[in-house]
């Protein structure tokens, strides 16, 4: 019985450190043009199959709340445990970039739409406008 045990804990061990180990997970981000914090964060929820992202931004004294919803249509996994994605939402936007989930407590994000806006892990910047105007929403890590 006790070998049994051993041999499950194992395996769940392995499948979940593993590169190709479930995306299920949540990051909160910040939008930036040209490098630049453009005043919108948000929340992006990654799974195996999508990436749903709920972008919050201040417009003249309210937040405001836009979901997008991206399929992922191409994902590779390289060497590093790096995973690259291709997305595409209902509206036809083009999103790819890379997922970095080999620090699980702290996983990097930075994908870019066919425009040029980059969606990246939030920064002091982002904090602080979160703070401002919508300090009781947690946006998490």
């Amino acid at each position: 019985m006790r070998f049994a045990f051993l041999i499950c804990v194992v395996v769940l061990a392995t499948a979940s450190s593993s590169p190709c180990a479930p995306m299920f997970f949540s990051v909160s981000i910040e939008f930036q043009e040209n490098g630049q914090f453009i005043g919108v964060v948000g929340k992006a929820y990654v799974s195996e199959d999508s990436i749903d992202i709920v972008a919050l931004a201040e417009l003249v004294g309210l937040i405001v709340p836009s979901p997008y919803i991206y399929r992922i249509t191409e994902k590779k996994t390289d060497d590093n445990g790096v995973i690259h994605v291709t997305c595409r939402s209902q509206a036809d936007v083009t999103v790819s970039g890379t997922i970095d989930r080999r620090d699980f407590l702290k996983p990097k994000i930075l994908l870019k739409t066919d425009k040029g806006i980059l969606m990246t892990n939030i920064t002091e910047k982002g904090r602080s406008l979160q703070n401002q105007y919508i300090p009781n929403v947690d946006l998490g890590r």
